[in-house]
C-alpha cells in the first residue's frame, strides 16, 4: 500500500495580476512612490523582476508583474510577500480609518481573494 502526498508544486517563474482599491483620502503619489520603492527593494535579489501600474489617478490601480524567483518557490510563498510588502506602503501613507478600511479588503484569503489577485506561472 502506497501512500501519495499531495506537495505543493514549484515553480521559478510567476505573472502577479493585482487590482488596488485605493481609498478616497489616499495621497497617490505618495502611495505610489512607497509601493513601487517597496516592491522593487523586496524582489530585488531575484533574477528578473518587472513590475507596470496601470489606472494611476484613479480609485483602482493594476499591477502586472513579472518575475523569475532563482529558485523553485510556491504561489503561496509570492502572495504572502507581496501582501505584506504593500501593506507596509499603504500604512505609511494613509490615515488610520482608511488603513483600516484597506486592510479589511485586501487581507481577505481564499477564493474570496481571486477576484483581485490572480499569480499564474509562466
Amino acid at each position: 500500500m502506497s501512500r501519495f502526498v499531495d506537495t505543493p508544486r514549484r515553480e521559478q517563474q510567476f505573472r502577479v495580476q493585482l487590482n488596488l482599491k485605493i481609498p478616497d483620502g489616499c495621497k497617490q503619489n505618495t502611495t505610489y512612490g512607497s509601493v513601487r520603492q517597496r516592491l522593487l527593494a523586496n524582489f530585488s535579489n531575484l533574477p528578473y523582476f518587472q513590475v507596470y501600474f496601470h489606472g494611476f489617478g484613479t480609485q483602482l490601480w493594476y499591477l502586472d508583474a513579472k518575475l523569475d524567483s532563482g529558485v523553485p518557490s510556491t504561489g503561496k510563498w509570492l502572495r504572502d510577500k507581496i501582501r505584506r510588502t504593500i501593506l507596509l506602503a499603504f500604512q505609511e501613507c494613509l490615515e488610520p480609518n482608511d488603513y483600516k478600511s484597506f486592510c479589511e479588503w485586501f487581507k481577505k484569503r481564499g477564493y474570496t481573494n481571486r477576484d483581485w489577485m490572480k499569480i499564474t506561472e509562466r
